[in-house]
């Protein structure tokens, strides 16, 4: 099952005003996120 990761408009100004290599970093920070919510090491609480 794959999540979907929405961002705000305030958080998408932000990230546009970022360096493209942390853009991409966060981006794809995403994504993990949407295909794997609880990666290894996290626990719910």
């Amino acid at each position: 099952m794959t999540y979907q990761v929405n961002f705000s408009k305030n958080a998408l100004k932000d990230l546009e005003k970022l360096p493209l290599q942390i853009q991409k970093r966060v981006i794809e920070a995403a994504h993990k996120l949407a295909v794997n919510p609880l990666h290894s090491g996290v626990k719910k609480t």
